[in-house]
């Protein structure tokens, strides 16, 4: 799922649950570039392209861009930051 999709499905929930997931996207461009590699490696493959990213390259897209994952499920959870604070407010 794009990280645009992510977030419009957020904000089926409610707009601050979207803005969360937004504002910790926001923090750091890498996180969505790493999240992007995961994306584009696996519809290569789905389409029978191969992937001609390294297994060191998809390791990264891995180890950095779940965090996209993480900032989903924070900001459904009404989370700030992944602190398990409670509801956003």
């Amino acid at each position: 799922m794009k990280i645009g999709d992510l977030s419009g499905l957020l904000g089926k929930f409610g707009d601050l649950h979207k803005q969360e997931f937004q504002r910790r996207l926001n923090e750091s461009d890498r996180v969505k570039t790493m999240y992007d590699g995961i994306l584009a490696n696996r519809h290569l493959v789905a389409h029978g392209e191969g992937s001609k990213a390294t297994m060191r390259e998809v390791k990264q897209y891995y180890e950095e861009g779940h965090a996209v994952l993480d900032y989903f499920r924070d900001a459904l959870r009404g989370e700030r930051d992944g602190a398990g604070r409670g509801t956003l407010s």
